[in-house]
C-alpha cells in the first residue's frame, strides 16, 4: 500500500478511520513491546542500574584480589633474591674454606715411605 492509497482511506473513512489506524498502531506497539508503562520502564531502569552496580562491585573485588596476588609474587620474588645472595655468600665462603685448607695441605710435609 503507498501513502496516497493510505491517505485516500483515510480521508474517506474520516476522523474513524484515523482513530482507528491510531488505535491499531498504538495497539501493535504495546503487544511488540514498543510502549511500555512507566512502571515497568522505571523498574527495569533499576533493575539494570542494579545489575550494573553488582557488576562494579564484583569488578573491584577482582582488582582487590589481584593486588593481593601481585603483592604476593613480589614478596616471594624478593625473598627468592634474598635466599640467592645468603647462597651466593655461603659459596664464596666454603670456596674461599676449600682453597685455604687445599694450601694448608699443600704446606704439610709429606711423609716418605
Amino acid at each position: 500500500m503507498t501513502a496516497d492509497n493510505v491517505a485516500d482511506l483515510l480521508q474517506a473513512g474520516g476522523p474513524w478511520a484515523l482513530l482507528l489506524s491510531v488505535l491499531v498502531a498504538g495497539l501493535q506497539q504495546i503487544r511488540t513491546g514498543g510502549l511500555v508503562p512507566r512502571s515497568t520502564l522505571d523498574l527495569m531502569v533499576a533493575q539494570y542500574e542494579a545489575r550494573i552496580t553488582e557488576t562494579a562491585r564484583q569488578a573491584e573485588s577482582r582488582i582487590d584480589e589481584s593486588r593481593e596476588r601481585e603483592q604476593a609474587w613480589r614478596s616471594a620474588a624478593e625473598a627468592d633474591r634474598q635466599a640467592a645472595a645468603i647462597q651466593g655468600e655461603q659459596t664464596n665462603k666454603l670456596l674461599v674454606l676449600g682453597e685455604t685448607t687445599v694450601a694448608i695441605l699443600r704446606a704439610l710435609p709429606t711423609q716418605r715411605t
